[in-house]
């Protein structure tokens, strides 16, 4: 699934409920119709508040918008990407505030912001994915990698590099739509290859790297055969390196230092026994 693909798929499902919501509110506008939300009736003493069957539709719509937040929320911190979490709980905290105050301390219906706060935790959120996520491939961007690796460094013990191999000469030959899709296709297959602890990065163009969080050397190359299995599938190829350390003496920069060396090596191999010439990557 491509970058651009996911985030239509993420605004979509963060829309249905402020969709929902503001088709049950168009029916406060609507004669007779009205009667089923929330109305105001006429009497001696003045306007009086009433309430039909789908005065809490709202909040109902919101507790399933809340769990979603929450699922997302759980399998964010449990893989420990620490900022996506935070970002989806903060949201998820403004909503539940604003739920349990139009239901309890809402008894004159003077505030109706629900739906509000729900698009605002939406845009929040949305906004946020749409800063740390490469559009193109959905991957983490460039600027989340350094974030991480300042961040999780001494929990990083191992990398993994991936170069396509021929993007210059595919978008020269075949146009830039067949580049983006063998971007697409390679990040997708690294997606399916990582482990749960390993968080996948687009570094800009053609180079990708994997991050593993405590992981093992056996981890990392079963990753890579994986890997090698299904690009093997495709007709695009890659080079591929990793570094691994047992113990925390090497420090995460010599460890990325070491996985860039073996790269170079590994694409000079690549076409000195390909007919692409180099100046066409």
């Amino acid at each position: 699934m491509s970058g651009e693909i996911k985030h239509r798929k993420i605004f979509i499902i963060i829309l249905i409920p402020l969709i929902l919501n503001a088709l049950v509110y168009l029916l406060m506008f609507v004669p007779k119709a009205n009667e089923l939300v929330v109305y105001f009736d006429r009497t001696e003493g003045g306007l009086a508040f009433g309430g039909g069957p789908l005065r809490f539709s709202s909040h109902v719509i919101s507790a399933l918008y809340i769990l979603y937040l929450l699922y997302i929320s759980f399998t964010k911190i449990s893989s420990k990407h620490i900022t996506h979490g935070l970002t989806i709980i903060t949201c998820t905290i403004f909503v539940v505030a604003e739920v349990i105050i139009e239901s309890f301390f809402n008894a004159n219906g003077d505030i109706h912001i629900l739906p509000t706060t729900i698009a605002l935790s939406a845009m929040v959120y949305y906004f946020t994915e749409r800063a740390q996520i490469d559009t193109l491939t959905g991957l983490f961007n460039r600027e989340t990698y350094y974030h991480d690796v300042d961040r999780m460094g001494k929990s990083v013990n191992g990398v993994i590099q991936f170069d396509m191999n021929g993007l210059k000469y595919i978008n020269d030959t075949f146009g830039h739509i067949e580049g983006d899709n063998a971007l697409s296709t390679i990040a997708h297959i690294i997606t399916k290859s990582a482990k749960r602890n390993m968080y996948a990065y687009r570094l800009g163009g053609d180079e990708f790297i994997l991050l593993a969080i405590n992981s093992s050397d056996a981890q990392l190359n079963e990753v890579i055969e994986k890997f090698k299995t299904k690009i093997n599938e495709t007709k695009y190829h890659c080079s591929i390196s990793y570094a691994f350390r047992d113990n925390r003496s090497l420090d995460v920069e010599e460890l990325l230092k070491e996985a860039e060396k073996k790269m170079y090596e590994d694409k000079a191999e690549f076409y000195k026994n390909s007919s692409i010439e180099r100046r066409k990557r």
